[in-house]
């Protein structure tokens, strides 16, 4: 004997009526219908579990999970947004275009203390650098660090004065200064000028105090001894 429909709330399989479809069948108006290919267990809309060796993706049995989605229980799941590859929904490797991978997942910038490189974010190789161009050189400093030759330093080294978050060089032969000009303090063997500028020798009518150019005591002078009192030289008439 052979039954072509049930009474609910059995179901037809192979012609017989049972209360439950196998494992691979699903209820389809009363009848137990094959699964789609490679599913081991499904619903009335889709597949539930697939058979050994293949992933469950939208439904699907397929024998690898897509781009963008991760493996876990059988099933694939969709990786964080904009991300390619990733081990868990916390944890991307690599990241859509236009994308840098900070911390495990996607950003369209790698913000403040890091740089982008080969597509994923890299720490600032100074901790006190908050916008670098390339891992190792550094473009601007976390205040009260001052930007020195691609380094973040405070103070700033002799010769170099601060300035807009910046140390930047004292004028030329100058081994102290606050400003470009005046200078502080020449380096050996220049003078001091008045001017603020640092030459060889005080020009006419100034003595060497100490590597500063002072006036002479003596009017018409136009060459003194340290003391800027005695006058070694005269001017011409």
């Amino acid at each position: 004997i052979s039954c072509t429909k049930c009474d609910k709330p059995y179901i037809l399989f192979k012609k017989i009526c049972i209360p439950h479809c196998p494992p691979g069948y699903r209820n389809v108006n009363g009848n137990c219908t094959p699964c789609s290919i490679n599913c081991h267990k499904c619903d009335d809309k889709a597949c539930i579990d697939c058979t050994k060796g293949f992933v469950l993706e939208n439904g699907k049995c397929v024998p690898n999970c897509s781009t963008g989605y991760f493996v876990n229980l059988r099933k694939c799941n969709p990786c964080s947004k904009n991300c390619l590859n990733c081990v868990n929904i916390k944890k991307c490797k690599i990241c859509e275009e236009g994308f840098y991978l900070k911390n495990g997942i996607c950003v369209p910038h790698c913000g403040l203390f890091y740089v982008p490189v080969d597509g994923k974010c890299q720490p600032c190789n100074d901790k006190d650098c908050e916008v670098c161009k390339d891992s190792k050189k550094c473009n601007r400093c976390k205040k009260p660090k001052l930007l020195y030759n691609g380094k973040c330093v405070n103070p700033c080294p002799v010769t170099t004065f601060k300035q807009n978050g910046k140390c930047l060089p004292c004028t030329k032969n100058c081994g102290s200064c606050k400003n470009k000009l005046p200078c502080i303090k020449c380096d050996k063997p220049y003078k001091l000028q008045p001017n603020g500028t640092c030459k060889k020798a005080c020009s006419d009518g100034y003595g060497d105090i100490n590597g500063e150019c002072h006036p002479c005591k003596t009017k018409q002078c136009r060459k003194c001894n340290s003391n800027v009192i005695t006058c070694d030289e005269c001017e011409d008439k």
